[in-house]
C-alpha cells in the first residue's frame, strides 16, 4: 500500500473511532484484510465462524462488522437478519466475491449499510467501507 493512499485512510478510519470486526470463514483473505488494518493503525478482530445466536450480543462493542456473505452453513444475510434484531445499531457491510448479495435486497435490513467486493484492492476495499460507515443511515441512531 502506497504511503499517500495509507494515510488518507488512516484519516478517514478517524471515523471509526473503535473496533472493526471481520467475520470471514476464508483465512487468507482474512490475513490479507488484517495486515492492511494493522498497517492503517485500526482495531480489527477477526472471527473464522458466525457466532450463535447467544454471542451476538457480545458484538455489540464494535463500531462496525465486515460480514462475508458465503460463510460456511449460513449466509452473511441471515446473520445479519439476527444480528438486525439484536444489535440493530450496530452497522454491517456485506462483503463476497460474488454478486450474490444483491439477490437478497440489502436495503431491507436497516443495518446493512452496503455491500464491498472482495475482489477489490484492500486500500480500495477500506477506502469504500469507510465511505459507506460516514454515510450510514444508523448515524443518527
Amino acid at each position: 500500500m502506497n504511503k499517500d493512499m495509507t494515510n488518507k485512510l488512516k484519516s478517514g478510519m478517524s471515523e471509526i473511532s473503535g473496533r472493526v470486526l471481520l467475520i470471514d470463514d476464508d483465512r487468507i483473505f482474512g490475513k490479507i484484510i488484517q495486515a492492511a488494518a494493522n498497517e492503517m493503525g485500526m482495531k480489527l478482530d477477526t472471527l473464522v465462524d458466525a457466532p450463535s445466536k447467544r454471542k451476538i450480543p457480545a458484538m455489540k462493542e464494535y463500531d462496525l462488522v465486515l460480514l462475508d456473505y458465503d460463510l460456511e452453513g449460513t449466509t452473511g444475510f441471515a446473520l445479519a437478519e439476527q444480528m438486525n434484531k439484536l444489535l440493530p445499531n450496530v452497522p454491517v457491510i456485506l462483503i463476497s466475491s460474488s454478486n450474490r448479495p444483491y439477490q437478497d435486497k440489502l436495503g431491507r435490513l436497516p443495518n446493512i449499510i452496503g455491500f464491498v467486493s472482495k475482489w477489490s484492492k484492500p486500500e480500495e476495499f477500506f477506502t469504500r467501507s469507510v465511505e459507506l460507515y460516514k454515510v450510514r443511515p444508523l448515524a443518527a441512531a
